[in-house]
């Protein structure tokens, strides 16, 4: 199932070259996730995974800093994040500044 989804992945950056894969920062992205794995499944990525449409190594490996949170998980965190009311307001706000101060 990995070389398939390696293999989507692929035909994705070469179909949708404007598309990031990746969301616009990195940091901001695991702090989001880490804040949702606490405050809505106690700390376990199992249960983490399991809302997010993921396997849960993948989410250790997101938390472990070994693999960068892709697109599509970024905006699965923040929807989940928004229909639970877990306030991701100033983590967001801190990924808007850095890109701020990256394009002056």
């Amino acid at each position: 199932m990995e070389n398939e989804r390696k293999d989507l992945e692929d035909v994705s950056e070469e179909a949708y070259p404007n598309h990031p894969q990746t969301g616009d920062d990195p940091e901001a992205a695991l702090e989001m996730l880490k804040r949702l794995c606490d405050e809505q499944f106690n700390g376990e990525p199992a249960a983490a995974a399991l809302a997010l449409g993921r396997e849960p190594a993948e989410i250790k490996a997101y938390l472990a800093g070994e693999q960068e949170i892709d697109a599509d998980l970024e905006q699965k965190i923040r929807g989940i994040a928004l229909t639970r009311g877990v306030d991701l307001g100033d983590v967001e706000k801190e990924g808007e500044d850095s890109k701020n101060a990256a394009s002056i």
